[in-house]
């Protein structure tokens, strides 16, 4: 397991570090290998392991703001890129605007692009301070779209994300939602084809809507919170993200699209802005969302609200109320199942709310299990795992210290059919629970 560290709290490196996931109950993590290249934005992006960075096994892919390293399964570096030119590795330049700590890329997504294995990468921009999205070779490292591609800039403005993009059923497809650096409000996502490097995608004027085949558009009144979904097979396949309510801003939309077209799934709003999506009467969520939704196993997929007491699965075609798979009828996005988490941790006397939801596990019988970041309006912290069909308690662990848990959190198969989740936390270090079973 890959983990990035930010320099606080004392803490002045190494951002990289590599550790052996296969513990016991009660072991304890060791680790494998470490690096200083990075500096201290890489805690901003969850690196990718293994498999997901092909084509070299345990290889370890991490960022910070002003470059992107392969290392190898022994720590070695197999190549390491300046995101703004310059010599690797102390001598990449800062992006256009500066080194400021809030113009740091976000996690890569791996995506085929011909015969190679591209990673996507996002940048997060700031008022006045416009940032590319990168296509690198996961083999060789090299920007595949030259100085990076930006989305509808103007001047130093463009639309930017605040979160991560999510690969497409179709090959060399990605979606990536966004906010418009200088006026948040204007939300936009898209559906972006690559080949050899060069992006196609739609333009327009916000707010507007292309649609009908990739690349498409849709805008919506922002900003979106959490990183959009990509369900890419089955009857609950889209994408599926979030934006603020235009009649009510303590709310959030939710909404699906169809990833092939851009066709409008649900969009549960109160309210939308002049010329953006239409709503289609679903009840939207009453409160915040920072953390991903996370697609079920049986259908449909979890979303998360930061100051409320539930949490709802929805599927995109079909309504109703349903413990097990989607239902056969009723209004599609309607919430077809609700766990309620205010008095869920044992001896918590205080509400507790979703700060992020880590991941799904699938168990044995094609059911899963919900991993969430829980927040107590009270001060309490927690990880719990969840029974999603019943919505019961398994197993949970309280942080010590005042910190949350952040990043993204990775399942890993363990023996006799449990798992182990890995995740860290901004106070009490690198932890593991489990088992899910």
């Amino acid at each position: 397991m890959a983990v990035s560290y930010a320099f606080n709290n004392g803490y002045t490196g190494p951002a990289t570090v590599v550790y052996d996931a296969s513990v016991s109950n009660g072991g304890a993590c060791h680790q494998i290998w470490s690096s200083n290249i990075l500096g201290d934005t890489a805690w901003a992006v969850a690196p990718l392991v293994g498999s997901h960075t092909a084509p070299t096994p345990d290889e370890v892919v991490a960022a910070d703001q002003k470059q992107i390293v392969a290392f190898n399964g022994a720590g070695g570096v197999i190549w390491d890129t300046c995101w703004y030119g310059g010599v690797a590795p102390s001598g990449c330049n800062c992006p256009a605007a500066g080194c400021n700590v809030d113009i740091v890329p976000l996690e890569p997504i791996a995506i085929a692009d011909g015969s190679v294995t591209a990673l996507i990468v996002g940048t997060h921009g700031i008022p006045g301070g416009a940032a590319p999205v990168f296509e690198v070779d996961s083999g060789t490292g090299a920007i595949m779209n030259g100085s990076g591609t930006f989305l509808d800039k103007s001047g130093n403005d463009a639309f930017s994300p605040d979160n991560i993009p999510c690969a497409g059923a179709a090959p060399g497809t990605f979606f990536i939602a966004t906010n418009w650096t200088s006026t948040p409000a204007m939300g936009r996502i898209y559906a972006i084809s690559v080949s050899n490097g060069v992006f196609s995608m739609a333009t327009g004027t916000w707010p507007t809507a292309v649609d009908g085949k990739v690349p498409w558009l849709r805008d919506f009144n922002g900003p979106t919170g959490g990183s959009p979904l990509c369900v890419n097979g089955g009857p609950s396949a889209g994408v599926f993200t979030d934006g603020k309510d235009y009649g009510n801003t303590t709310h959030t939309d939710v909404f699906g699209l169809n990833q092939a077209t851009g066709a409008v799934l649900y969009n549960c709003a109160e309210k939308v802005c002049p010329g953006c999506m239409p709503r289609s009467g679903c009840v939207d969520i009453p409160g915040t969302i920072k953390g991903n939704s996370a697609e079920d196993p049986r259908g449909g997929h979890w979303t998360p609200c930061k100051n409320c007491a539930e949490i709802t699965r929805r599927c995109p075609a079909t309504g109703g109320i349903s413990a097990t798979s989607c239902p056969t009828s009723g209004l599609a996005g309607s919430a077809v199942q609700t766990i309620d988490l205010s008095r869920i941790i044992p001896g918590e006397t205080h509400d507790t709310f979703v700060w992020s939801i880590v991941n799904t596990a699938t168990t044995a019988n094609g059911d899963g299990n919900l991993i969430l970041g829980l927040n107590s309006n009270g001060g309490g912290r927690y990880i719990v795992l969840i029974d999603a069909v019943r919505g019961d308690l398994q197993s949970f662990y309280t942080l010590t210290g005042t910190g949350i848990a952040e990043g993204q959190f990775p399942v890993f198969p363990g023996p006799l059919g449990a798992s182990w989740t890995g995740f860290t936390t901004t106070t009490d270090g690198l932890l593991m629970l489990g088992p899910v079973k």
